[in-house]
């Protein structure tokens, strides 16, 4: 009966630590899009200029 069902304590400590465990991953998920997506347009923005005058 005891091994069955884990005890309350464990089982609030073990979601809470879910949810920080999860809430970081997102975070720095995030974090790493946010940075590839501007390095991707600065990297493209800099190509760019660099062949307008040449272009023109």
């Amino acid at each position: 009966m005891w091994h069955s069902s884990p005890s309350p304590k464990y089982a609030a400590a073990s979601s809470g630590h879910w949810l920080a465990s999860a809430r970081s991953i997102l975070s720095v998920h995030l974090a790493s899009m946010c940075a590839r997506s501007f390095f991707k347009n600065w990297c493209v923005g800099s190509r760019f200029s660099q062949f307008v005058p040449s272009a023109s």
